[in-house]
């Protein structure tokens, strides 16, 4: 690359502190493009689209990943896309493919990003939510089985907490939100709540803001340290991702615990839900007086963390 004096670009859709997203990449013309194999099909499609519309005539595609991550299958999507696909290394249990682009790449439609959305309807509580989604999102058009009991636990407190309170507004941080679909259940439930939504998947905040109220405020970050300096929350929820990837990862879940009190009004609370066999009560002590196991199933406990 020295030799040649490449300039190289990166797009990543995940925020990460060393390095910034964006839901699309830049847009420029480009030589070469390198793929690391996507999480899902959708998503794959979703990247050789985007990045086709700027390739130059002549350039090329690699993707390359681990056998068990499904690599011997990008050959097929390849040749769907460019029709060639060739393996040019296979070592240690992964493979590099590569397709080269022919003359044909203006074919393919300049495409923006509400191309991909899709629209799934959500039930809860005897309520219809219509939400939008995109390609690779967590949960994609269904409600998962702990969010739906971290709704059941937070909606009887959050009732009670503002007939309680004087002031009008009531201020929760959806950290890790996703689609925002606990934000969009709960401001259809109860009123005069307002929400800021934090994540570091650019493409989940691109249907969080379709899916929330305009009213609320969109956060790309990847800790409560993105929020506002000064920010103070009646309510912290979340039900926060424990993988990457296929990688089991506890570090969003304890940054979280361990950061939330700094960002809690008087009286607030950390409400999370979490599988049951996580073992996070200990971290919670270290930070929190007190907490409380809202529910609690086979599978998942809500639990409430409070100074």
């Amino acid at each position: 690359l020295m030799e040649t004096s490449a300039s190289i670009s990166y797009w990543h859709t995940r925020f990460h502190s060393e390095h910034l997203a964006s839901p699309m990449p830049a847009v420029d013309q480009y030589d070469c493009v390198l793929i690391r194999l996507p999480r899902s099909h959708e998503y794959f499609d979703y990247v050789l689209q985007m990045v086709s519309q700027h390739l130059k005539s002549q350039g090329l595609v690699y993707v390359y990943g681990l056998n068990d991550e499904g690599i011997k299958g990008a050959a097929k999507k390849l040749k769907e896309f460019y029709g060639n696909a060739s393996p040019v290394l296979i070592k240690n249990h992964g493979r590099i493919v590569c397709s080269l682009i022919g003359e044909d790449v203006e074919n393919f439609t300049a495409k923006v990003l509400s191309d991909f959305s899709s629209l799934h309807t959500i039930t809860y509580n005897g309520r219809s939510f219509p939400l939008t989604y995109y390609p690779g999102m967590f949960s994609h058009g269904t409600l998962d089985v702990g969010t739906a009991l971290l709704l059941d636990s937070i909606l009887p407190t959050i009732r009670h907490n503002k007939s309680n309170k004087q002031k009008k507004e009531f201020e929760i941080l959806d950290f890790a939100c996703g689609s925002g679909i606990i934000s969009a259940v709960l401001s259809k439930e109860i009123e005069s709540l307002q929400f800021d939504l934090l994540d570091n998947d650019t493409l989940s905040l691109e249907a969080a803001k379709s899916n929330v109220s305009s009213h609320s405020r969109i956060i790309l970050g990847d800790s409560l340290k993105a929020c506002t300096d000064g920010a103070l929350y009646n309510l912290i929820v979340s039900n926060p991702p424990i993988h990457t990837d296929k990688n089991l990862q506890y570090e969003t879940l304890q940054s979280l615990v361990k950061q939330a009190p700094r960002y809690l009004a008087p009286d607030g609370r950390l409400v999370i839900v979490v599988q049951a066999r996580i073992k996070i009560e200990e971290e919670i002590e270290k930070s929190f007086d007190s907490f409380d196991v809202l529910r609690e199933t086979t599978r998942f406990k809500v639990i409430q963390c409070t100074m």
